[in-house]
């Protein structure tokens, strides 16, 4: 998981403007990037390819001026997702699948900011899945001899 958080600077009551770019998959020849487009007011997956880009995935959204929000990157086995969440960092509010990217699987990060955007707290993490309570091992150790001796039982009975 990639995540950052975005905001446009702009004044209340003004449009917000400027562009967050979190990228991924960075190397010399581009990267990919999840994009917060405060100045046309969306979401996109683009492919950023020797300082030119691609538009491949997009959705609306309609931002606040000087609001923060948290932009994440998800790294699934076979898909990539961007969401967006509100100020308090877990409320969704967005979230767009990629599809057509062509540096994901390189190993970088880029951010970029511009026109009164800006960010903070960039952190890359790994999630694990979750470890069972012990309480629920025993759970299913019982379970397990229940049920084996249940079959003996009825083995026994038919005998």
């Amino acid at each position: 998981m990639l995540s950052a958080w975005t905001r446009s600077s702009s004044t209340v009551g003004a449009p917000a403007g400027g562009r967050f770019y979190l990228g991924f998959g960075a190397s010399a020849a581009g990267a990919s990037s999840f994009v917060v487009a405060f100045n046309t007011q969306e979401l996109l997956f683009q492919n950023n390819s020797a300082f030119g880009f691609q538009n491949l995935n997009t959705a609306s959204f309609t931002f606040s001026p000087d609001k923060w929000y948290r932009a994440e990157v998800l790294f699934g086995a076979s898909s990539i997702t961007g969401n967006l969440y509100d100020s308090d960092g877990t409320t969704l509010l967005a979230s767009l699948v990629a599809s057509g990217l062509t540096n994901a699987n390189n190993n970088g990060i880029a951010v970029r900011a511009f026109n009164g955007a800006a960010f903070d707290d960039i952190s890359l993490s790994r999630r694990i899945g979750a470890v069972p309570e012990p309480a629920s091992w025993a759970m299913l150790i019982m379970g397990f001899g229940l049920a084996g001796a249940a079959q003996r039982r009825r083995r026994q009975i038919a005998a």
